[in-house]
């Protein structure tokens, strides 16, 4: 069974080798976000660079763990 996910609509403005600073619709704050969290479905996926927008799909756990869903 695969893990629920969470989609979020963001902007990338910033990025790491291992992770990518995103803006997300609704949220102040930017959050990084671990490349390898990023589900292959999204749009922004694992390989975006600065000033892409779109939508980022992560694991939901990961989602309430940053403070950007509530836990179920």
């Amino acid at each position: 069974m695969s893990q629920p996910t969470v989609e979020l609509e963001v902007e990338v403005i910033h990025t790491s080798e291992k992770a990518l600073l995103v803006r997300v619709e609704g949220h102040d704050d930017p959050v990084w976000m671990a490349r390898s969290a990023v589900h292959e479905d999204s749009e922004v996926d694992c390989d975006a660079d600065v000033g892409d927008k779109g939508t980022l799909i992560i694991p939901k756990w990961l989602a309430v763990e940053k403070g950007l869903e509530e836990g179920a």
